[in-house]
């Protein structure tokens, strides 16, 4: 659960392993927010299911490297469509 600013955000997934593939696989994810008063309902749902995006995304699939001085790993692939549940 995260508490940002007065939000509270809890998001859980179902997930897939297969051990031989090496694969992770979201099957379901569920998600809750809290933000107090909403203005415009469809912008808060477009901020979650942003949110579920870019959590699959950092989980599974971004990597960052870095050398002694900077960041190497410029060329990340994050998730598309077929890997979202």
């Amino acid at each position: 659960m995260v508490n940002r600013d007065g939000t509270l955000i809890a998001e859980v997934a179902q997930v897939t392993v297969d051990p031989s593939a090496g694969s992770v696989m979201v099957n379901q994810f569920w998600a809750a927010q809290d933000n107090g008063l909403t203005i415009n309902p469809k912008a808060v749902q477009g901020q979650i299911e942003s949110n579920i995006i870019q959590a699959t995304s950092r989980t599974l699939k971004e990597q960052v490297q870095f050398d002694q001085s900077s960041v190497t790993s410029l060329d990340w692939r994050g998730v598309s469509d077929p890997d979202l549940p």
